[in-house]
């Protein structure tokens, strides 16, 4: 289609304008830019060369018309499926306007020439860089852009009867992608799309790492000390500083995302240290832990250098003589029942029996010894192995720690029972009986009598403390919580609960169960496996659906993935009885189709043998009339057989019902209700290929 010029006026021919005009003439009228290619930042100037101002005011103009054409160019090939990545270029092209207007189509003035090259920025994001060179001046001009289809692989291929995937496969398609449980608080979000029909991954890993605060989910801590805001409804301080400059003291909060306040606490300081004098308790009891003695104080800032395990603020303990105690907490923790959580790392180098966290009855020979105190974590006598202990030899741990490595640590005491977590694992479990009633808690230090001793080397960030026994769910909130804040898990994962259908049949698959659910995590921009988002089965998960499956009639079955192990089945694609299940043999390790009436038999096998840990897409087939089943790998035949015809309606991802449990990643699984052609199958396999990557 021919647009209209927006030029009502003619220049002089010997106007200093013409040029321009023609070019605007000739750049409206002849050049449209694909609607697809969403534009992320407007034309920056790279540079701008020249001898004169209308030499370059040619270039510009030249290298805006380069660009629309490149943009242009780069939709036309991604509309024929033609890859489109950094090797594109393109090549030294003249840009010629007619002399005179009244001789339209006749003899032409060449004003210069223009190329392009295209840089990878990240994800769908590309660079490309227009270059114009006009007599002696040259212009450069860039834009951001992300490339798209224009249909999107459903768009092309009818018929889908459910379809899930981690991008867009329908432009119809106004949904979300997942739902996500997040495990630190057992909140609930839909994760979409983003504009280029990615998924919406920034949105994921704002849900996934900014986590309720821990005790207005799991709440009666009795105390809660921490460098982050444990509780929205506290209003008080984190911490009182100490500087070492002049001593001048300065009680320090948190910013509004409920982060310490480092830029005021690094503002105060200056160029010196600082100085821990008060850890406010956020509980609501007003347990605050003090240190008056100067020299005992435990550092935050060391020569205006702010104190960090994993890039967070933390306290530091000497090991020498810092502490911090609170000397009113008879009656606070009293009793069997104790649940605590410390978040801290050990900097000690030689044999020492360390005290982190300990809850002292005064006179007591040890706060070990008897049933009236606890140590709620310690280093086991020497470097590196921490636990908690009571009543005399009553001890769950001795677990090896890295030094200087962040970990948190789990003390839970019932009427009968210790046990010790690291990092929500369970390290062990001991039988002993406490019947608590501390009079002193101290962190940093252990205590004896009325003296105190046993001075831990190391950083403690966090203590929360509950007297009760939290049930599995909480205590795994509370885990979670300071494992993804402290960033002690890499990066944060959640269980996906609900995978949507994008077909318009509304056929999601779900998991009500949460140990059951498959996960989801992130890693910068993209998920841990491939380069593109996946959901994750660990070999004990499934989604699923009572309907949707087409059955006793063709069908065709697309799925993207990856297999971690052979152990099971490994049942990609199917529904809960195991019919007509596209899985991998735990014994040949080879694809097949499994039978219609039994999950443990099958009819169509392959012969290729897939590599663990790799991205694969592969296709499966029906024909009911001949009940013909074929399975392709790489878009090539892989294997064929007949069977009888499915009769179970029931959609199954990652296993069927408890066996035949899948270890890999899968990244889309699509239901036809019917059997693709050959050019179909094509237009889906380079379809994938192009957007996953090689398959």
């Amino acid at each position: 289609m021919r647009a209209k010029s927006l030029i009502t006026t003619k220049p002089r021919k010997s106007s200093p304008g013409y040029g321009l005009a023609m070019l605007m003439v000739f750049l409206v009228s002849t050049v449209m830019i694909g609607a697809s290619l969403q534009m992320l930042a407007a034309p920056v100037s790279l540079s701008y060369l020249g001898s004169s101002s209308q030499d370059n005011l040619s270039a510009q103009e030249v290298a805006n018309i380069g660009m629309e054409t490149v943009l242009t160019d780069i939709q036309t090939r991604r509309n024929n499926n033609q890859t489109v990545d950094t090797s594109y270029t393109y090549s030294s092209t003249s840009v010629t306007v007619p002399q005179d207007p009244a001789s339209l189509g006749g003899s032409t003035t060449t004003l210069g020439s223009y190329s392009a090259t295209m840089t990878a920025a990240r994800g769908d994001a590309f660079l490309v860089k227009v270059t114009a060179i006009v007599g002696s001046a040259s212009y450069s001009l860039s834009k951001l852009i992300h490339i798209n289809r224009n249909a999107y692989l459903l768009d092309s291929i009818s018929g889908a009867s459910a379809a899930y995937s981690l991008r867009k496969l329908r432009s119809a398609y106004s949904g979300s992608a997942i739902r996500v449980v997040r495990p630190s608080d057992s909140s609930e979000q839909d994760i979409g799309f983003s504009p280029n029909g990615d998924l919406d991954i920034d949105s994921l890993k704002t849900f996934l790492g900014n986590a309720t605060p821990p005790l207005d989910t799991v709440t009666s801590a009795k105390v809660a000390y921490s460098l982050r805001k444990l509780r929205t409804a506290y209003t008080g301080y984190a911490i009182r500083v100490r500087r070492s400059s002049d001593n001048s003291e300065q009680d320090i909060g948190f910013t509004s995302t409920g982060d310490l306040d480092t830029g005021s606490l690094l503002d105060f300081v200056g160029t010196g240290s600082g100085y821990v004098k008060t850890w406010y308790d956020q509980s609501g009891n007003s347990k605050d832990l003090t240190q008056t003695t100067t020299a005992s104080q435990p550092r935050i800032v060391s020569s205006g250098v702010l104190g960090t395990s994993n890039g967070l603020p933390t306290l530091y303990f000497d090991g020498s003589n810092d502490y911090l105690a609170n000397t009113s907490i008879t009656g606070t923790i009293t009793g069997a029942n104790i649940t605590s959580f410390v978040t801290a790392s050990t900097n000690a180098s030689t044999y020492i029996w360390g005290r982190y966290v300990v809850l002292h009855k005064t006179n007591d020979v040890d706060e070990w010894e008897t049933t009236t105190s606890i140590q709620l974590l310690s280093l086991a006598g020497d470097a590196y192995s921490v636990q908690a202990h009571t009543n005399s030899m009553g001890a769950a741990g001795y677990t090896v720690v890295t030094p200087g490595t962040l970990f948190q640590a789990t003390a839970y005491h019932d009427s009968t029972n210790l046990k010790f977590y690291v990092n929500s694992a369970l390290q062990e479990s001991n039988a002993v009986s406490a019947n608590l009633a501390p009079d002193y808690l101290v962190v940093g230090a252990g205590r004896s009598n009325t003296s105190v001793a046993d001075y831990a080397q190391g950083t403690v960030s966090e203590l929360i403390v509950y007297n009760s026994n939290l049930s599995t769910a909480n205590r795994q909130i509370v885990e979670r919580g300071e494992s993804y804040y402290y960033r002690m898990n890499a990066f944060p994962w959640g269980y996906v609960k609900t995978w949507y259908d994008q077909s318009g049949n509304s056929k999601d698959v779900t998991q009500s169960t949460t140990s059951a659910q498959p996960y989801i995590t992130v890693t910068n921009n993209n998920t841990a496996y491939g380069s593109r988002p996946s959901v994750y089965f660990n070999g004990s998960q499934l989604l699923s659906r009572a309907n949707g499956m087409p059955t006793s009639s063709d069908y065709s079955k697309s799925i993207v993935f990856s297999i971690d192990n052979f152990n099971n089945w490994n049942d990609l694609i199917g529904n809960t009885g195991g019919q007509h299940s596209l899985y991998i043999s735990s014994s040949a390790h080879i694809f097949r189709q499994s039978h219609s009436t039994s999950g443990t038999s099958y009819f169509a096998s392959g012969s290729t043998i897939p590599s663990l840990s790799t991205l694969y897409a592969t296709l499966c087939t029906f024909v009911s009339s001949s009940g013909t089943g074929t399975i392709y790998f790489r878009n090539a035949s892989d294997g064929t057989a007949t069977g009888g015809a499915n009769t179970d309606a029931s959609i199954a991802l990652g296993a069927r019902s408890g066996s035949a449990t899948f270890s890999g990643s899968l990244s889309e699984a699509i239901i036809f209700s019917k059997v693709l052609s050959s050019t179909e199958r094509s237009v889906a396999y380079n379809d994938q290929q192009s957007y996953f990557g090689s398959l």
